[in-house]
């Protein structure tokens, strides 16, 4: 089943308008290159393509292999590579043999990366799918010649979508979802999308193997992209016809809840066909409200427990599936999980108030929402934001809102100094508050407040929610502690009431702690890149984003290095086979626990400690 010309429009434009929105929301924070993930399209010609990236570090250093089939060994041409780290990332098409070739890197720490239509997205030393891959140490002018990538075929999953009469529907959007953890946490994430034809039918493909489910809604891509539209551009929502009745996000094989969803096992190359199911047919409601405080904006955004999309290795599927890893990188945090959720068949609805400070938002189906009133506070005043959950069930809805301009949380920053010179008027030093609820993160995004030349920080327009203070330190410093009235939050969250937060104490020291070592087995032999988990043998401090909770991959030696980790009392362990996140999980840790060394790390040690490798 090929695309047609409106449909492959349709899915050329949301790919194009999710980076820019990402990019009109961020502020101006570096992040790590995760481009050219989505469809994971071979480009150009038989000729290897070299890199043309400019304003990246230059140098003589080549990286230089091949790409093959796994299952076959034979090379795949017109694969893309991408070589990240050092700067801008690079990047290359493999030629009719497989091979690509990238030259004038500097000295740095590469990842390998690589896609191909079709197929799952392969990273250089890596196991599994979705597995984390070995990066490369990249001497100066060193040429590497053999980091060579393996790529599974991806598996397909296709069906058809019916309508409450059991006729085919055409233009519902389909999204396949698999778990994956996300601070911390495992969630549903888009891995692939499609749109069903004239007959119902949808087929969606180059997914890695795993579980997953299986979402459809009705109204087609165009009112996915005007969703995505009304999210944040400005001016007056288009106005709708109320109706009673109306299509809802259905769940293979019927339901309207993701928890009670069937899941779809699928093996590596598998295609698993049949997943048929009606969409459900429910009561549509009308949200109404009041805000106070000005004109506002009023945006409704499904809390469907769905996440952008997939990450890790291997992210998105291939063809239509590669929309979803279009719209999951840039750190879009809660747009992109509102992103998410609209891929999953979530309603995201938005309106204007009315001269009185009166809305209304028509044909909402049942489910759980956050709703967010946002004023511009006119040109002497500051934003504000209300934000609220809400439920709906099928009946009209009435809601009071009253934005405010969010909390301020300061405090000073304390450095404990033993032989390194202090940084003139605390440069480099920054204090982040990482938002560890909903409402908190459309509160506030991820933004570092500067440190004064005093040592004094502030943050403002911080919401309602349970934050986590860390802090950013130039090198040759690490972050001891978190005070707050005098008790440790160090890794406690804070929660943030309504009213201001002051008096915070960030200390900093040079003393700074690491733990290393080699991973060999039995006879010797160094194991290269299996995953180190150091945790805290307190699970007090298993939780979600814990500083206590570090991986690192070993190198061709066999060697791993934690160059700065919290002293403390530490289980480690070297594992073979480990999801991306998975390791914050208090089940999996407890799970390896038993087979871990215990291994306590003093302040300011430089702490050695051989481990066994891993059994097969």
């Amino acid at each position: 089943m090929r695309p047609g010309p409106k449909r492959s429009l349709l899915l050329a434009a949301l790919t194009l308008l999710v980076p820019c929105l990402a990019l009109a929301q961020q502020p101006p924070v570096g992040r790590g290159g995760q481009g050219g993930r989505g469809g994971g399209r071979g480009r150009g010609g038989a000729a290897v393509q070299r890199d043309t990236a400019r304003q990246a570090p230059t140098g003589t250093g080549v990286i230089a292999g091949r790409v093959l089939a796994a299952d076959t060994g034979r090379p795949i041409k017109r694969a893309r590579v991408i070589v990240s780290g050092g700067g801008r990332p690079h990047a290359a098409t493999t030629d009719e043999q497989g091979r690509y070739k990238i030259t004038g890197l500097a000295p740095a720490r590469y990842n390998i990366t690589a896609t191909k239509t079709g197929f799952v997205d392969g990273t250089f030393g890596q196991r599994r799918a979705l597995r984390a891959g070995t990066p490369i140490d990249l001497a100066d002018a060193q040429q590497i010649a053999d980091a060579d990538l393996k790529l599974s075929r991806g598996g397909v999953i296709t069906g058809h979508v019916l309508d409450e009469d059991g006729e085919p529907l055409a233009h519902a959007v389909v999204t396949v979802l698999r778990g994956q953890y996300v601070r911390g946490e495992k969630q549903l994430a888009a891995a692939g999308v499609d749109q069903t034809d004239d007959r119902g039918q949808f087929r969606i493909f180059g997914l890695p193997p795993g579980e997953y489910a299986v979402s459809a809604a009705a109204g087609g891509l165009e009112r996915l992209i005007t969703q995505v539209t009304q999210l944040l551009a400005p001016g007056a929502a288009p106005e709708q016809g109320a109706e009673t009745t109306g299509y809802a996000p259905t769940y293979y094989p019927g339901v309207t809840a993701s928890t009670d969803a069937s899941r779809v096992n699928l093996a590596a190359a598998q295609e698993v066909g049949g997943i048929d199911f009606q969409i459900l047919v429910v009561p549509l409601a009308t949200v109404r409200g009041m805000v106070t405080g000005g004109p506002a904006v009023v945006m409704l955004m499904a809390d469907t427990g769905v996440v952008g999309a997939a990450g890790g290795g291997g992210r998105g599927g291939g063809g239509r599936g590669g929309l979803a890893g279009a719209l999951g990188g840039g750190g879009l945090g809660a747009v992109g999980n509102a992103i998410g959720g609209m891929l999953a068949g979530g309603q995201n609805l938005r309106a204007t108030t009315q001269a009185d400070g009166t809305f209304s938002i028509s044909n909402v189906v049942p489910g759980k929402y956050t709703i967010v009133a946002r004023t511009d506070g006119g040109p002497n005043g500051d934003a504000r934001t209300a934000i609220q959950s809400l439920v709906v069930t099928g009946q009209e809805v009435m809601v009071a809102l009253t934005p405010t301009a969010g909390a301020d949380v300061s405090g000073t920053i304390t450095l404990e100094a033993g032989s390194t010179p202090v940084p003139r008027n605390f440069a480099g030093f920054r204090i982040n508050a990482v938002p560890l609820d909903a409402a908190a993160a459309v509160g506030r995004a991820a933004r570092p407040a500067e440190v004064t030349a005093a040592g004094q920080f502030s943050m403002s327009g911080m919401f309602a929610g349970r934050y986590l203070l860390r802090g950013v330190a130039p090198r040759g410093w690490t972050l001891k502690s978190v005070y707050a009235d005098g008790r440790d939050v160090t890794d406690q969250p804070i929660e943030i009431k309504g009213d201001s937060v002051t008096g915070i104490n960030v200390i900093f020291t040079d003393r700074i702690s690491s733990l290393s070592g080699a991973v060999r087995d039995a006879r010797g032999t160094p194991f290269e890149g299996v995953t180190v988990i150091a945790f805290p043998t307190d699970d007090r401090l298993w939780l979600p984003q814990s500083r206590q909770i570090v991986t690192a991959r070993t190198d061709k030696t066999g060697a791993y290095r934690f160059a700065a980790i919290p002293p403390g009392d530490y289980l480690v362990i070297a594992v073979d086979d480990v999801e991306q996140g998975e390791w914050f999980d208090p089940a999996f840790l407890e799970q390896i626990k038993d087979g871990a060394t215990k291994v306590s790390v003093g302040e300011g040690e430089q702490r050695t400690e051989d481990l066994k490798a891993p059994k097969s």
